[in-house]
């Protein structure tokens, strides 16, 4: 009997080994999204790109999850000229760097394309919808 147990427990931890090893550990191409008691968590919190080109961002989920990205699950909403523009109401122009936001894995992940071709700062949301309800955070993405 302690056979068994002994080689369930064994075969479970090689399971959540094989999961995060396929996920791998999050980046600022690869950010994992958690929610926890309607707080959004983005690991990385800032996403930073120094400037070597195009590279397409992927926001995961982690697996078993009981909330997904619904179609506008990132919406980039403009450039930050200053910190004064991270506030509600923050003028910025409109930007044109991170584009072709789409939803992925039946809503287990969302990308789009950072063109990563100037210098810049960018607020956007993510929003989950967790149980038929909403939730949204603002972080940002900089391109150096």
């Amino acid at each position: 009997m302690k056979r068994v147990v002994y080689a369930v427990a064994l075969a479970i931890v090689g399971v959540g080994c094989a999961v995060k090893a396929q996920l791998g550990p999050p980046s600022n191409e690869r950010p994992l999204v958690t929610l926890t008691n309607n707080d959004i968590a983005v690991q990385p919190a800032e996403l930073v790109f120094e400037r070597r080109g195009s590279v397409v961002i992927r926001w995961q989920l982690p697996d078993g999850a009981s909330y997904e990205f619904p179609n506008n699950g990132i919406v980039i909403a403009r450039e930050v000229a200053s910190a004064s523009d991270l506030r509600p109401g923050g003028k910025g122009d409109k930007q044109d760097e991170v584009v072709r936001c789409e939803r992925v894995a039946n809503g287990r992940a969302f990308q789009c394309q950072n063109n990563n071709s100037r210098p810049g700062t960018y607020k956007y949301t993510v929003n989950l919808v967790d149980r038929g309800r909403p939730v949204s955070k603002d972080p940002v993405i900089v391109n150096r």
